[in-house]
């Protein structure tokens, strides 16, 4: 049988009315790669690839300011290549001004905000961004060999000078550094060469640092840095570190 005819006869529509987007992309995560001399911006949604920001529009303070190269956009990601290298254990912030034209936006149009200072973390391809910690001081007077222990494997290729351990006796205020430092997994072995029991019954200090906070810096195999420690008090025979004042902001 067919059908019959149906002229201008009503029908119901119960698909929900398009929703328009007024929302402006939100910056989620900023991560930069020193070793690849880069800087990643990613947003909360997928970016429009043809509104394009010059490179003049980000800057990035990375231990120096640091102008960016070239950007490209693509997804939710904002790729920024560096014109300088990062330094080392530099606080990274970046910077973005919105241009008259070519604003950052998302698909529906809306334009990201600006960004001033918008803080930076390191990469690391393990995902590890945990900074090794200071867990055990040994040191033995027979042999002048000061052991730090840390909570993970140290990157042997990360190992500071000897300048930069220190033993201080706070009898008289004199300082000795390591002439010999080197990494055996997740210990520092320092040796001094001062005479045998120099620092027998005698009440030391101990500190780690670099001249005038330079690398290289002791560091774990993702590259976390370890904190510097100022003026920590330690026992002289085989015991645990006490009283330790640890920061990372100690520059000369």
């Amino acid at each position: 049988n067919n059908a019959g005819e149906l002229n201008a006869h009503a029908v119901s529509n119960d698909t929900p009315p398009a929703q328009n987007d007024t929302s402006a992309p939100v910056l989620e995560s900023a991560v930069y790669n020193r070793e690849l001399g880069t800087v990643v911006l990613t947003y909360n949604e997928a970016l429009n690839a043809s509104s394009h920001p010059k490179p003049s529009d980000y800057s990035v303070d990375g231990g120096k300011a640091i102008s960016v190269n070239s950007v490209d956009v693509s997804g939710k990601s904002v790729v920024l290549i560096l014109n300088d290298s990062i330094d080392a254990g530099a606080d990274v912030g970046v910077n973005y001004t919105p241009p008259a034209v070519s604003l950052l936006k998302d698909l529906a149009g809306n334009s990201a905000s600006a960004l001033s200072s918008q803080v930076v973390i390191p990469w690391s391809a393990t995902g590890d961004m945990v900074k090794p910690e200071l867990q055990k001081t040994e040191f033995n007077p027979h042999t002048n060999v000061l052991t730090l222990t840390y909570s993970e494997i140290l990157n042997p290729q990360s190992e500071p000078t000897g300048y930069g351990f220190q033993l201080e006796r706070t009898d008289n205020g004199r300082t000795e550094s390591a002439y010999d430092v080197y990494f055996d997994g997740d210990q520092v072995i320092a040796r001094y060469n001062v005479p045998v029991d120099y620092f027998s019954d005698k009440s030391i200090v101990f500190y780690y640092f670099t001249y005038g906070s330079f690398p290289p810096f002791l560091e774990d195999m993702s590259g976390n840095q370890a904190d510097f420690v100022w003026g920590g008090e330690i026992s002289i025979i085989g015991s645990v570190t006490v009283n330790m004042d640890v920061g990372s902001d100690l520059f000369f």
